[in-house]
């Protein structure tokens, strides 16, 4: 039986790793992780289990999604990012021919709307994806599109967002496509992303003491909020904006 595939994240300087600062790879991750293992110190601890907000945290904060759970959510992206990744080359390419690039309305139903019965659905998946119309972001699918059609996908379903709002389908669709993006992906619309961030945050604020979204599908909001900002981060410094400058514009879209 095969092994599946690891990263590998090759030699480096300890000294060099920076654990303030959030990671801009997965290789950057994996060695923030290395690295703050080996500077743990050598006691016997009890680890808790952290799966979910505690309804104490819900109950005792302004701010249900607080840091803690922001960075928790942003591990578990990471790690399921290199999952995904050393999955790659094991995972069969589907054959099957999409809309063009620039196709807005064509993604929006292949992804949105209408099934297409020719791309299989694993049955242990049906309950998952229960809530789509469209075809789900199956792992054989996503890891099916190429970077271009990530990249275009993910801008038509952010402008999907602005025009129809939130669904749970669309959420797991973007955070899908989260997960593949190429590290190099730059921002070209930063209007659109700032108008998606907004919005979010509003949602977030507006629905986190009610009941019309679910803890876990609150889950993606941040999780989206923080690798978007992620991305664009990297095409606002590559336009010689400060940092100083850049870290408050940015931290003001999480604190609306």
């Amino acid at each position: 039986m095969s092994q599946a595939a690891f990263i590998d994240i090759g030699d480096f300087d300890e000294k060099d790793v920076n654990l303030d600062e959030p990671p801009r790879s997965i290789t950057d991750y994996l060695r923030q992780v290395v690295v703050s293992r080996r500077r743990l110190p050598e006691v016997v601890t009890a680890k808790m289990p952290i799966d979910e907000p505690s309804k104490q945290l819900y109950a005792s904060t302004s701010d249900p999604l607080d840091d803690n759970w922001c960075k928790l959510k942003f591990d578990e992206y990471m790690e399921n990012r290199a999952r995904i990744e050393s999955l790659r080359s094991y995972c069969k390419k589907l054959q099957k021919k999409f809309p063009v690039l620039d196709d807005y309305e064509g993604w929006c139903k292949f992804c949105m709307e209408i099934r297409d019965d020719s791309i299989p659905l694993n049955v242990k998946d049906v309950n998952l994806f229960k809530d789509h119309k469209g075809n789900p972001p199956t792992l054989s699918l996503v890891l099916t599109l190429n970077f271009l059609q990530i990249r275009s996908i993910l801008k038509h379903l952010f402008h999907f967002f602005l025009e129809n709002g939130y669904s749970r389908a669309l959420y797991q669709w973007i955070y899908a496509l989260l997960l593949v993006v190429d590290e190099s992906f730059n921002w070209d619309d930063v209007g659109l992303l700032e108008k998606v961030l907004i919005v979010m945050n509003n949602l977030r604020k507006n629905n986190k003491n009610s009941d019309n979204l679910t803890r876990n599908e609150l889950a993606f909001i941040p999780v989206i909020i923080i690798i978007s900002k992620s991305a664009y981060t990297k095409y606002i410094a590559n336009e010689g904006i400060s940092q100083s400058i850049l870290a408050k514009y940015l931290f003001a879209f999480y604190r609306i």
